[in-house]
């Protein structure tokens, strides 16, 4: 990983740069994670995906110090274990969702306010100020009073005043939470952009797919305390290992039913006596006649009028048409249930038959109840 200010000056670690292994921590009867284990290499995005609730913002407390775990069996920091050793004490730095950065300091101060602590003298605090400034384009606001910035460039000072310590690991805590949609989406492509120019391992949490999705190199979905899968954004949105998975990730076309054949990966499932045609996801190997679900994105589908309705899919009735401007979002009444298809430049009007149709990868099959 190069250094974050003197990215010319190269260092390189041969341990990963976060291994935590069976983490469990609990406030009082509730179990806010369970047995959790995570190992993030060095100059990894990794984001932390969950609902609330789900124990992703207890696993980065716990990760920074803030929270300490009721059982480790190991928490290591770039090959350092760091249990029992307060938040100061660990190479880490964190951005949180409303910056708090401090009002009566202008940008400058906040910026040095770490180095400050840690005993660098005033010029070279202001030389790494100014660096860290540079690095988030601010390089103009160093005398600047905090109310005097918007939104997004009180983010980047706090990116800013995190960068400039130099920590191994930056902590994302929902860092984008407080800004608009459009700023949202400029600063996941900054952030990542800025993560990759530092060869930088940045740990985030969020319970925004989309934030995951763009700035992510793997996700860790969390439910109810546990890590129910990790792998790349394309795994997790296409190959969902668990039906929670696949509905979090916006699968809302989900049915149970029984494996009646194995091809391979290849799987059909009958579902209400209709077979449904897709690939497996689930970690362990299917077996003709289990329980399991399939899972389809409502955008891989096609729909069209009858006859034509493909090698898969199935004929159903429209109940109802939403346009959502890039797409129209189509209901349909089918022998399975409902059925959601979004669509560009075919809008049927409700009560039309047609057919719904897709391709057996775009279709996840995966076995009830099992986890990764």
């Amino acid at each position: 990983m190069a250094n974050i200010l003197h990215p010319q000056a190269s260092v390189e670690f041969s341990c990963p740069a976060l291994e935590a292994i069976d983490i469990v921590h609990r406030y009082g009867s509730v179990t806010a994670l369970d047995h959790v284990s995570l190992a993030v290499e060095e100059g990894e995005f990794v984001t932390i995906l969950g609902p609330s609730g789900s124990g992703k913002t207890t696993l980065l407390r716990v990760i920074g110090g803030f929270e300490t775990p009721t059982s480790a069996g190991r928490l290591d920091i770039a090959g350092v274990d760091v249990r029992g050793l307060p938040a100061n004490h660990r190479e880490v730095a964190t951005v949180f969702q409303h910056y708090a950065l401090f009002p009566h300091m202008t940008v400058g101060q906040n910026v040095e306010y770490g180095l400050k602590v840690r005993g660098v003298m005033p010029a070279g605090r202001r030389r790494q100020a100014e660096e860290a400034l540079r690095l988030v384009r601010l390089s103009d606001k160093y005398n600047r009073q905090v109310h005097q910035l918007s939104g997004g460039e009180k983010q980047r000072v706090a990116f800013a005043r995190a960068l400039v310590t130099e920590p191994r690991i930056l902590l994302l805590d929902e860092p984008m939470g407080a800004l608009d949609e459009k700023l949202r989406r400029e600063m996941q492509v900054e952030i990542r952009a800025l993560q990759r120019e530092l060869k930088a391992t940045f740990i985030q949490v969020t319970h925004s797919q989309e934030e995951a999705l763009t700035m992510s190199d793997r996700i860790a979905v969390m439910n109810r305390g546990r890590i129910e899968q990790l792998g790349t954004p394309a795994e997790i949105f296409d190959r969902p290992a668990t039906r929670f998975v696949a509905s979090f990730m916006g699968m809302t076309n989900i049915y149970d039913g029984t494996v009646r054949a194995v091809d391979g990966k290849t799987v059909r499932l009958d579902v209400a006596g209709h077979i449904l045609c897709g690939l497996w996801t689930g970690p362990n190997s299917p077996l003709i006649g289990s329980r399991a679900f399939a899972a389809i994105h409502p955008q891989r589908v096609a729909i069209n009028p009858l006859p034509d309705g493909g090698s898969f899919g199935l004929r159903g009735q429209v109940q109802s048409a939403a346009y959502r401007g890039a797409h129209t979002d189509i209901v349909l009444e089918t022998a399975i249930g409902d059925f959601t298809a979004s669509v560009g430049g075919f809008a049927p009007v409700g009560g039309t038959e047609v057919a719904v149709s897709w391709h057996p990868e775009d279709c996840a099959i995966g076995a009830i109840g099992e986890a990764t």
